[in-house]
């Protein structure tokens, strides 16, 4: 009898040891599809310009200086000059409450030129895109997604309506086609608006980023021969005009270049984790009949 038990509980321990590595392994796979398609919806050969720094300090270089704004003529600039540039779009973040009638929701506003939604992939469902032209120019007219449409308007067609976005009046002009989420943003739930209305809307003078869609696709392979070679022939220079320095300042790039290495495998993993968790609660809300994801992860709090 003992050993019949013992029999059975070890054939019991194997097949759920079985069960959790597939399931592991399944929800990994799951994460990296998600992950992969995200990634495409981004756009192909984009690159993004972030604010940067005059100076920093610190040992991997993002700690202290001063940053610098970025603005519309940067962009511009961008463009006219740099010949392997094909498109590029200021972009300005912010959020706001929308209302129609009475009918509202907290909504992302993302202002920016007609090249955003060339960059991103974006399709014009009904009606017309943002306005082109001089982006410095702030015209009060807005694509809307299509949750904003589903949620806010119902079956009433939204072109050509006033809505308030904050304390700011704006025509519907367009909506967007279906495009889901990326990179954990349900870019059917935003409002798109000129990028000058955006900055004036929320009292930025700098924008949150620019964004540059190449001509051709970048070969990484030479852009870091480029690299090592310049780097091979900075070095040389280097010990030729400063010999006692050479040890010293090898060590600190040494250093550097572990803490850069070390935070960059933390955030993947950390990434990596994060996205196995967020299917896996996916899938639990499934399971337990939800029927949007959404109620898996916000709750309403009532403040009285």
């Amino acid at each position: 009898m003992f050993i019949r038990t013992v029999s059975v509980l070890s054939v019991v321990g194997i097949a759920i040891g079985v069960a959790a590595v597939v399931v592991l392994t399944s929800l990994g796979e799951a994460a990296r599809e998600d992950i992969v398609d995200e990634f495409v919806g981004l756009g192909t050969n984009v690159i993004a310009v972030v604010p940067g720094k005059v100076e920093t300090s610190g040992a991997m270089g993002v700690f202290g200086g001063t940053t610098h704004d970025l603005t519309i003529d940067d962009a511009q600039a961008v463009q006219r000059r740099c010949t392997a540039v094909r498109r590029a779009a200021p972009v300005s973040l912010g959020e706001a409450p929308l209302q129609f009638g009475a009918a509202g929701r907290q909504i992302p506003v993302i202002g920016t030129t007609p090249d955003y939604l060339e960059i991103r992939d974006f399709t014009v469902s009904s009606g017309q895109s943002l306005p082109g032209g001089d982006p410095h120019r702030g015209e009060r007219v807005c694509l809307i997604g299509r949750t904003v449409q589903e949620k806010v308007f119902g079956h009433t067609s939204p072109l050509g309506e006033a809505v308030r976005l904050g304390d700011w009046r704006f025509r519907v002009i367009g909506v967007l086609g279906a495009k889901g989420k990326m990179m954990g943003v349900d870019m059917d739930d935003v409002v798109l608006v000129p990028v000058r209305t955006a900055m004036r809307m929320f009292d930025r003078t700098s924008l949150f980023r620019i964004l540059l869609q190449a001509r051709s696709p970048v070969d990484v392979e030479m852009l870091l021969q480029k690299q090592r070679t310049a780097f091979d022939d900075a070095w040389k220079r280097f010990e030729e005009r400063h010999p006692r320095k050479v040890r010293s300042v090898r060590h600190r790039i040494e250093r550097v270049a572990a803490s850069a290495r070390l935070r960059e495998a933390a955030r993947s993993e950390a990434t990596r984790v994060i996205w196995v968790i967020r299917e896996f609660v996916l899938r639990v809300g499934e399971l337990a009949g939800l029927e949007k994801e959404d109620d898996v992860f916000f709750l309403s709090l009532e403040h009285k």
